[in-house]
């Protein structure tokens, strides 16, 4: 015998409550109420997902009524799509006050990705930006020194020592030098030449 799991804590009521006006429409009733204690019954009997459908269709009529069999599939979708976005969904509540309750109640009943998004906008943190825009924000007097190496390179010797942090300058180098291509190709032929592993230039 099919047993819901009884080990997920939902608020059932809730999601009645708001779901229930999606499923008055189609159902031989007007009764908002009446529909609303029908999606409460049935939603407990859907926690398996997809595969409890026909079992609760077929042995739970008593339960589901006056819900229809593609309200049920309908309404198990929606449970699953509910499910998937409990961490999102948890991160939108930690930044919502309490006193915002209407906004609360919609993060609390939505099964729409695109919709907690929407809520969480203004609260997600910006950007850090790629690597070079962090090392250009954190490090901007590496960038002459980097911009000296790479076009003088009668000075190079003298500013080796100024390339610090090492890290930081090795990555702008990097994309200078993954940025043209001859010196690409320059860069892979001493490494074919001097190093014991295999290089490939990867076409553009």
């Amino acid at each position: 015998v099919h047993q819901p799991n009884q080990n997920t804590k939902m608020n059932w009521k809730l999601l009645a409550s708001a779901w229930c006006k999606d499923f008055s429409v189609s159902v031989h009733t007007n009764d908002a109420k009446l529909v609303s204690a029908a999606l409460q019954r049935s939603l407990p009997l859907l926690q398996e997902g997809p595969t409890s459908v026909p079992f609760v269709c077929r042995y739970r009529v008593d339960l589901i009524q006056p819900l229809t069999t593609p309200q049920i599939h309908e309404l198990c979708d929606r449970l699953v799509a509910f499910k998937s976005l409990d961490t999102l969904r948890n991160r939108v509540l930690e930044k919502l006050p309490p006193e915002m309750e209407e906004l609360r109640r919609r993060v609390e009943t939505s099964y729409q990705k695109t919709e907690l998004e929407d809520i969480f906008a203004p609260y997600k943190p910006p950007s850090k930006g790629g690597l070079e825009d962090r090392i250009r924000n954190e490090h901007p007097e590496l960038l002459n020194v980097v911009d000296m190496f790479w076009n003088d390179s009668t000075s190079q010797r003298r500013l080796v020592k100024k390339l610090h942090p090492r890290e930081a300058a090795v990555v702008l180098l990097a994309n200078r030098i993954a940025a043209h291509r001859a010196t690409t190709d320059a860069v892979l032929e001493n490494v074919r030449r001097h190093c014991r592993v295999q290089t490939k230039q990867v076409s553009t």
